[in-house]
């Protein structure tokens, strides 16, 4: 169900967050540059952690990375000459930071169970504590948003337009 709703996606971030890395890997060039561009933007500057696809717990470490870095890797990308397509298109689109914060919201939810479930001792009665435990933080989010919609619905009737929580969905799923 997870890759079906990722295919949905407008980025296949897996793609962007690997090229990330590859870009920056073994260039102290590079991270001289991002340095520098976190000094103009006043951010504090960090390496990018490598993003391993058969563990994609990491993909949550890259992306709280990447947001971090946001704006000066954004400043990066539209100041170097020919940088890498998909990274240029990535950061020029005005969905990406979006989509980051959406994946982001969503990866922290399965972060501890995953982490928790990965412990080979694991007895039954806590791998149902963990379950449900998941279960029940995914109803609540359900719920938070169901409320958020209603909320938001009168507050878009009442500006006469799209709610911000409409607009940023827009941007999210192609629909």
């Amino acid at each position: 169900m997870a890759g079906k709703a990722a295919d949905r996606l407008t980025f296949d971030i897996e793609a962007i967050v690997l090229k990330l890395g590859s870009y920056f890997n073994g260039s102290t060039l590079r991270h001289e540059n991002l340095k520098e561009l976190c000094d103009f933007v006043s951010v504090s500057y960090a390496t990018l952690p490598t993003h391993v696809p058969t563990r994609w717990p990491t993909l949550l470490t890259v992306l709280d990375r990447v947001l971090h870095l946001w704006d000066a890797l954004k400043s990066l990308f539209s100041s170097i000459d020919k940088p890498p397509r998909i990274l240029e298109d990535f950061f020029q689109s005005d969905e990406a930071h979006v989509v980051c914060l959406f994946l982001q919201s969503a990866l922290k939810v399965f972060e501890k169970p995953i982490l928790l479930l990965q412990n080979s001792k694991l007895l039954l009665p806590e791998l149902l504590t963990i379950v449900n435990g998941l279960k029940a933080q995914i109803s609540e989010r359900q719920v938070a948003r169901f409320l958020e919609e209603n909320h938001d619905s009168v507050a878009s009737s009442a500006a006469g337009g799209f709610s911000e929580i409409q607009y940023f969905r827009k941007f999210i799923f192609r629909v």
